[in-house]
């Protein structure tokens, strides 16, 4: 079981939890005017830049943010386009079984998880649907994402660690430092979100460390609207569920070793489904109407 107090993984890694420190988010020079607007959750960026739609997004207007993906023009049994997405692992599928909005979504089909080799270029355990070359380049160093997903199914009973999102400072699965959200699984049932950074250099101790809410409960068969802001430069990431944010995760950094410093800027950016252990029993999840942009995004 991980120490929750201190934000320590279950190996005994990590750093401790630190408080929330206010801040100020810039975007980079050269990426369009930028201000501020009030989101009904604070203030946040805006920029004039025209929206760069991602390729899937079927009704015009449907995205205002930099880049989307919907899954509505795939047909079902598809593939995501392997012109904007890379596969990190084991295929995933298009279908209507559970969509969020609209009629289809990602979904993850039933597996269990398992370790995977650090540093090769993929994990066949993983179920990440990687974008890089679409990977908006304004907004490689500062940036607000939008995910929403779905567990339909998931083990119980032992402790597990699992990832739906991650940005990355290379552009693929270990290439690079990862900067993670999950969650937690305790053994005695509890599941909450946590911040989960992985260097990839397993040589030097600890490679992994990252915050936990257990405030911010997860259950299954239910839609959740996940966000974040990533600062690159800032080495800050901030966190909302369902339009609330975590402050519990409020990542300030440099924290926990210098080998937990942001990269410069993130190549990559991966969502679908990840499971750190092997589970008695296979998860299956679906994810839908994914966004990025330089403000941020919301869940309407």
């Amino acid at each position: 079981m991980g120490d929750v107090a201190t934000g320590l993984l279950p190996d005994g890694s990590g750093s401790a939890a630190m408080p929330d420190v206010n801040g100020t988010q810039t975007m980079p020079d050269g990426s369009g005017f930028m201000g501020m607007q009030d989101d009904g959750s604070g203030m946040s960026m805006f920029s004039d830049s025209q929206a760069n739609v991602g390729a899937d997004v079927a009704a015009a207007g449907a995205c205002s943010s930099q880049f989307c993906e919907t899954f509505e023009e795939y047909p079902s049994g598809a593939a995501p386009d392997p012109a904007t997405w890379a596969l990190d692992g084991s295929p995933v599928v298009i279908d209507s079984i559970q969509p969020h909005r609209g009629t289809k979504s990602m979904h993850v089909p039933p597996h269990n998880g398992a370790l995977c080799t650090d540093g090769a270029p993929t994990c066949p355990a993983a179920r990440f649907i990687r974008l890089t070359n679409k990977f908006p380049t304004s907004l490689h160093k500062q940036f607000y994402g939008r995910v929403f997903f779905y567990i339909e199914q998931q083990a119980t009973g032992a402790f597990y660690h699992w990832g739906v999102m991650e940005a990355g400072g290379g552009t693929t699965y270990s290439g690079g430092l990862a900067v993670r959200m999950g969650g937690h699984i305790e053994a005695g049932g509890a599941e909450y979100l946590r911040f989960h950074m992985d260097t990839h250099m397993h040589q030097i101790m600890p490679f992994e460390t990252g915050l936990s809410d257990t405030q911010a409960v997860i259950k299954p068969k239910t839609w959740y609207c996940l966000e974040w802001y990533y600062d690159a430069p800032g080495n800050e990431a901030r966190f909302w569920l369902d339009g609330t944010e975590r402050t519990a995760l409020h990542w300030k950094g440099p924290m926990g070793g210098a080998q937990f410093t942001f990269p410069a800027e993130f190549k990559s950016v991966a969502f679908g489904w990840r499971v750190y252990q092997t589970s008695t029993k296979p998860f299956e999840v679906f994810v839908d109407d994914i966004a990025l942009d330089a403000q941020k995004i919301g869940c309407n």
